[in-house]
């Protein structure tokens, strides 16, 4: 679930700070602060024209294979948020930092921070 690069997995597994069960609290406090902050009051407090691009992994189960972060652009969108976008990187995992394929994810980012700053 983590990536398809198996050298990165094998890291993360060595890892002590990774790979730990998380707490029930933290699960509680993880949950009330998406609640807090997606509320239709602090969703207002977001600029309507910040250049957002949301990535995510097709092949990660945290984001539903997509599903979430579809909802999270849909509910942007619904906002009035107008520079929002969505890429999906096929086969992608969780970590795309991490993936076989990390290079073209961090050129897809850099050329959105580079429209960003030419603009």
């Amino acid at each position: 679930w983590l990536s398809r690069d198996t050298v990165e997995v094998d890291k993360y597994i060595m890892d002590d700070w990774c790979g730990f069960i998380c707490t029930t609290s933290f699960f509680c406090d993880m949950f009330e602060g998406l609640c807090y902050i997606h509320t239709k009051e602090h969703m207002a407090q977001i600029p309507q024209n910040l250049p957002v691009h949301i990535i995510a992994g097709e092949a990660d189960p945290v984001s539903d294979y997509g599903k979430t972060v579809k909802d999270l652009l849909a509910c942007y969108q619904a906002n009035g948020m107008t520079k929002v976008d969505l890429k999906l990187w096929p086969e992608c995992r969780h970590e795309l930092l991490n993936e076989v394929n990390r290079e073209e994810i961090e050129q897809d980012i850099l050329s959105f921070i580079q429209g960003i700053v030419s603009a």
